[in-house]
């Protein structure tokens, strides 16, 4: 059985990111102090939190658990990197991994057109206020949409499905798209459900 230090399991998820989305830049960084025998994940557009989460869970030899407010370890895995060589038991020694998916501006400018093509009553709403779809950032989808409310009984499409959930205002509905948006696909980007 091989064993990996905190340091050594950051590197081999790099590595394992890197070879499932070959385009996307993945920050793989270890934690620090009390958080040491943690790794954060960090990343733009690519794949949505979910998808990442699947691929870097296996990688984590232990789970928090809330109820013993305690620590559980995960048994080690069977890993096979190279098909023409037996697979290996690796333990791993990182109590968990946090992961932050940033969005570029033309991701949000995109899901923002998308949405106001699909939703007339939107589009009308950006026209009223003034808002520019294509001057629209991830930093202040918050600030300059947020005040335009939803109606709590109207849903809004987005690639020709309801959006999921129930967003209170345009900023929240736009950053639900986003997050629901798989950028690792050729062409359009796609819709993936949580």
């Amino acid at each position: 059985m091989t064993s990996y230090s905190t340091k050594e399991t950051a590197a081999e998820l790099r590595k394992h990111l890197r070879r499932v989305w070959p385009d996307v830049k993945f920050s793989v960084r270890c934690n620090r102090g009390t958080a040491s025998a943690w790794i954060g994940v960090a990343w733009t557009d690519g794949p949505t939190y979910t998808q990442a989460r699947a691929e870097w869970s296996q990688f984590q030899g232990a789970q928090f658990n809330g109820m013993t407010d305690s620590y559980d370890l995960i048994d080690p895995t069977l890993v096979c990197t190279d098909t023409a060589e037996l697979p290996e038991i690796r333990e791993y020694h990182c109590d968990g991994i946090n992961g932050a998916r940033g969005f570029s501006d033309e991701a949000v400018q995109a899901a923002a057109r998308q949405m106001l093509t699909e939703n007339r009553e939107m589009a009308a709403a950006f026209t009223v206020e003034g808002i520019d779809p294509d001057a629209l950032t991830a930093n202040t989808l918050h600030r300059s949409v947020a005040m335009l409310t939803i109606d709590p009984d109207r849903w809004l499409s987005y690639l020709g499905e309801p959006l999921p959930g129930q967003p209170y205002d345009m900023g929240t509905a736009i950053s639900s798209a986003l997050n629901i948006t798989d950028y690792t696909t050729t062409g359009q980007p796609t819709r993936v459900e949580y």
